[in-house]
């Protein structure tokens, strides 16, 4: 199991500015104007993929730690997909969730709010999903920080016979880079 999880951090890490995840809009305009061919082809800076880590608390738990790599879709639509460690302090279980996640900004402002939605499955757990909405701050080209509120419903526990649902509701803060 720890092979799998080191392979899927290198996946997350690289896989954020691969051509498999999105495309290269620079490389795509070069192309486009050596034909002498015009597009319309979105922002430069609203095409590229950034990494994302965030720290919360919420009501059932203590630290939680995410991973993340986002690729903009359009100006509003982000998808993403990522990993985190979560510790559960009453029941004494720790999961890491594996997540893909949709988030849409509420303007295409550079500092704007945003509403998204996580969902995925949690080793040591089961069947997740948590929306948030927040607000990020962008700070320079392609960083930003980002606090967030959120609800989260995840199933925890070892064997199915004593998994149970946790209903929770958090804070967060993140870095965007």
């Amino acid at each position: 199991m720890y092979r799998k999880f080191k392979i899927f951090i290198l996946i997350l890490i690289f896989g954020s500015h691969s051509p498999v995840f999105g495309y290269n809009i620079e490389n795509a305009k070069d192309s486009l104007s050596k034909q002498g061919k015009e597009t319309v082809l979105s922002n430069e800076k609203n095409q590229q993929g950034n990494l994302f880590v965030s720290v919360g608390i919420n009501n059932n738990s203590g630290l939680l730690l995410n991973l993340s790599s986002w690729r903009k879709l359009s100006p509003i639509f982000n998808l993403g997909f990522g990993l985190g460690v979560e510790h559960f302090i009453s029941d004494e279980i720790t999961i890491v969730p594996v997540f893909i996640g949709l988030r849409a900004n509420l303007s295409t402002k550079d500092s704007a709010p945003f509403i998204s939605l996580k969902g995925g499955y949690s080793l040591g757990g089961g069947l997740f999903v948590s929306p948030e909405l927040g607000y990020k701050f962008n700070i320079r080209d392609k960083k930003a920080f980002t606090i967030q509120i959120g609800f989260e419903s995840q199933r925890i526990g070892t064997s199915y016979y004593t998994q149970k649902t946790v209903n929770s509701l958090g804070i967060g803060i993140g870095y965007m880079f």
